[in-house]
């Protein structure tokens, strides 16, 4: 499984919820990044994630597909090997959009590329 152990913690009694969804954000962010094929920045695509009570992505599935069904898959996949802290699970189901750079900014700038 993928690991976001640099990631914060999700604890409950200090974590908004707005917070909890960027700390998610990110770590998928950086999982797509690790993978040049996937990286974000290019597409948009809408999903649903789900997290198990461990902090596994127990599910996740397009809302809105991007132009590139494979990709979209390619994506879906890399979530499904994330770990999170495990109390982001309160927060369970969630919604993340991904969506092409803005002025040329590369959200990937700095991460290695690597296909696994």
């Amino acid at each position: 499984a993928l690991s976001t152990a640099s990631a914060p913690s999700a604890d409950d009694r200090a974590l908004p919820d707005d917070r909890a969804a960027a700390v998610v954000q990110e770590a998928i962010e950086r999982a797509l990044c690790a993978r040049a094929s996937i990286r974000p920045g290019r597409y948009r695509l809408a999903m649903q994630v789900w997290i198990d009570s461990a902090g596994q992505v127990a599910e996740a599935v397009a809302l809105a597909p991007s132009d590139d069904p494979t990709r979209d898959g390619r994506v879906l996949a890399t979530l499904r090997e994330l770990r999170l802290d495990a109390a982001f699970h309160r927060f369970s189901p969630m919604t993340i959009l991904l969506r092409p750079a803005v002025g040329g900014v590369d959200p990937c700038r700095g991460s290695p590329a690597w296909e696994g």
